[in-house]
């Protein structure tokens, strides 16, 4: 950020004052201001945006806006905070009284940058290549702009900018639609699988036994620039499976879940949660759930209430994805059996259920291209299977 400011900002900031010195005065003085305010965010940020699309998933769209509203707070601020450090060496009192409206600026920050923050597409997941390329090509033409500062120049820049963001997200909308995504995400022991295709979001389970499943999930989506989540299924009742919950509920839109088996005082809980956040509560009972490029089956294999797990099974014109929850050896054997459990381009399970001699046969019966097993332990993981303990999480992309 110093080296754009040191590189970029003397031509911009001079051309800005000459543009100015030739307006009326009333009209100067806020155009300086903004226009300051603007070019220095500008030169900040041509060698940021690309460290921060590739290390943190994300990028601001509002940071201008951010910065034009923050910038007189952050300037009293740090004014008030010198005075109030200077009284405290002569008289402390002097200094308390000097901080109290520090305490009010301080505020009035926060609800600024909390307030733009609400705004929609406030901030752009970088995770497709697509978006990377184009904020490639945004700090070029940044760069170019503040070392040949004209009124033109901004304008043609600022209209490619805008265009080719438009059209970056029209194309991954267009590949989207042709495709269908699972992500099995590295939680550790526990599980936190995404499937996607087109607009449809459905999500099975998101727990582990380390903390924070929630909020990586949560974090994998902005990447995606996924913002709500269709159907969130709940496949068993246990907390490596569902205390990550808490952070998904305000973007879910339905969530399937149980009372009648498992924990049934966790199920009750995770209902109330779900109620209170919005999220209309579905019975986790055998059926179909259709979205508009997703199909989801849900099987529920007869077993003691205290055992009983569900096996979801999503489909879409472009393959089938079918995620085993926590079964015995009889739910297996009970779902070796039903006709309409069948055959699946990508199986997930866990690390114990694979050794089961039942999981091996359904395995087998659903000739699944890809394998998939969520754990914490590598050893004996065949070396045709992924396992998220080796390999971290988990992508696939099913085509046409």
């Amino acid at each position: 950020a110093v080296l754009g400011l040191l590189i970029f900002s003397p031509r911009a900031a001079k051309y800005l004052r000459v543009f100015c010195s030739k307006l009326p005065w009333i009209a100067a003085k806020p155009l300086e201001f903004f226009g300051t305010t603007l070019v220095m965010t500008a030169c900040a940020q041509i060698f940021t945006l690309p460290l921060l699309a590739v290390h943190m998933g994300y990028i601001s769209l509002v940071s201008v806006l951010t910065n034009m509203l923050a910038y007189w707070v952050v300037a009293l601020l740090f004014l008030l905070g010198w005075v109030a450090l200077g009284f405290s060496f002569v008289w402390l009192p002097a200094a308390l009284i000097v901080s109290v409206p520090l305490q009010w600026l301080a505020s009035a920050l926060t609800w600024i940058v909390r307030s733009v923050a609400e705004i929609p597409f406030a901030v752009l997941g970088t995770d497709h290549w697509l978006v990377r390329v184009w904020i490639w090509c945004t700090s070029g033409l940044i760069a170019y702009v503040l070392l040949r500062p004209r009124l033109r120049n901004f304008a043609w820049a600022s209209a490619a900018v805008v265009f080719g963001l438009v059209a970056v997200m029209a194309g991954i909308r267009l590949q989207a639609a042709k495709t269908m995504e699972v992500v099995a995400l590295d939680v550790g022991y526990g599980r936190c699988i995404v499937i996607t295709c087109g607009e449809d979001t459905v999500v099975v389970d998101c727990g582990s036994t380390r903390s924070g499943a929630g909020k990586a999930l949560k974090a994998h989506l902005k990447t995606r620039n996924i913002d709500e989540i269709d159907l969130l299924i709940v496949s068993v009742n246990k907390p490596h499976h569902t205390n990550g919950l808490a952070d998904l509920l305000p973007m879910t839109r339905r969530m399937a879940v149980s009372t009648e088996f498992g924990d049934r005082a966790l199920g009750e809980a995770i209902c109330a949660a779900g109620i209170a956040a919005g999220t209309e509560i579905l019975p986790l009972s055998e059926g179909i759930f259709a979205l508009n490029a997703l199909e989801v089956e849900l099987f529920v294999p007869p077993a003691m209430a205290a055992d009983a797990s569900a096996a979801v099974a999503v489909r879409s014109a472009y393959g089938a994805v079918t995620v085993l929850s926590d079964h015995t050896e009889l739910s297996l054997h009970r779902l070796m059996q039903n006709d309409n459990f069948g055959e699946s381009d990508v199986l997930v399970c866990a690390d114990h259920a694979i050794k089961f001699r039942m999981q091996r046969e359904i395995v087998m019966k659903m000739q699944a291209e890809y394998v998939i097993i969520c754990s914490n332990y590598v050893a004996d993981t065949p070396d045709d299977v992924r396992n998220t303990a080796r390999d971290g999480t988990i992508r696939l992309c099913l085509t046409e």
